[in-house]
């Protein structure tokens, strides 16, 4: 979730059945770019289902992961930030 002191970052808030969008001011030496975050309550087994279907770790991050997509972009598997949120919307993989 953005800090709401950082300037760099802004959310556009909750729409659409539980999507949820912010964007964050990274800089001009940064590529131009689409980042996810995938929200989990068990970010080991989500990182483990990535890897199964391309991506690759890239950075561990500590409390969560930088992975990188088949074609190279980022995405970040990280821990429960939006609370009921992400229950009511959550989507169980079998």
């Amino acid at each position: 979730m953005p800090d709401p002191d950082d300037g760099k970052w802004a959310s556009l808030g909750s729409f659409a059945g539980g999507f949820h969008v912010e964007v964050q001011r990274t800089g001009e030496w940064t590529p131009l770019r689409w980042h996810v975050d995938i929200e989990s309550d068990d970010v080991e087994a989500e990182v483990a289902l990535l890897e199964t279907l391309g991506a690759t770790r890239h950075r561990d991050m500590g409390s969560f992961w930088q992975m990188l997509d088949p074609a190279g972009l980022v995405l970040c598997v990280v821990g429960v930030q939006t609370g009921e949120e992400c229950d009511r919307h959550a989507v169980t993989w079998p």
